[in-house]
């Protein structure tokens, strides 16, 4: 029982250039497409937005099978428009109940998917919400990996260092900031790489704030010694 498959009919409405979900117009849920059909190059099989398909779901409802329907009609897909470690100033359009995807006003895709360690986070939480301003950076796949709220311009006289990583902000502000720059930025690779580890030190946002504080005082301590 636990391997019966369910066929439908449906249109697609949306999927990211990252293939990693997909949207028809019948419902409202993002559904996830399986690697082995993600190895397919949908674009070129006409599994584009507005194309009729036939579909297969597991018992997971997990997307295992796509075919566009013989003399269906399409409108062509958008082209990316992100590169790899590409950071944006955006404004929040929508984002989905199950945090897979995130709408943009600016992009020119319709969804954009989200890392699982964004999807894991509280967006709401952290002020992720329609009509905020906030800056989101994309892997070469598209993929959402960091987002985090737009933080208001800083006085002339100061200088503002921001990064942000897994959807938490780390602001400094100072005068001489080339020093706390260089100090941020490792403080945030380090973090980065604990938690594509799974290090469990960094396995939720207030633990990840302190230890990119913790990593920078550190650092910006041991260059003024």
């Amino acid at each position: 029982m636990g391997n019966e498959l369910r066929k439908e009919v449906f249109v697609v409405d949306g999927m990211p250039s990252s293939k990693a979900v997909i949207k028809f117009t019948e419902d409202e849920t993002w559904y996830e497409i399986s690697q082995k059909v993600q190895g397919y190059d949908l674009v070129k099989y006409g599994i584009v937005k507005g194309a009729s398909v036939d579909v297969t779901f597991d018992a997971g409802n997990q997307v295992v099978y796509l075919k566009k329907k013989a003399g269906a009609t399409a409108q062509e897909a958008s082209a990316p428009v992100t590169t790899a470690g590409d950071t944006k100033t955006w404004t929040v359009k929508a984002v989905a109940k199950n945090k897979k995807v995130i709408k943009f006003e600016e992009s020119a895709k319709d969804w954009d998917v989200v890392s699982p360690e964004i999807e894991a986070l509280d967006l709401t939480a952290l002020g992720i919400v329609p009509k905020v301003k906030v800056l989101v950076t994309f892997d070469g796949k598209d993929v959402v990996t960091a987002i985090s709220k737009a933080t208001e311009e800083p006085a002339a006289t100061e200088t503002s260092t921001q990064s942000s990583i897994g959807g938490i902000s780390s602001q400094n502000t100072t005068n001489t900031s080339i020093e706390n720059q260089v100090c941020l930025k490792g403080a945030v690779e380090i973090v980065k790489t604990l938690i594509e580890r799974g290090v469990e030190s960094v396995n939720n946002t207030d633990k990840i704030k302190n230890l990119l504080k913790d990593i920078t005082k550190t650092c910006i301590e041991s260059l003024n010694q």
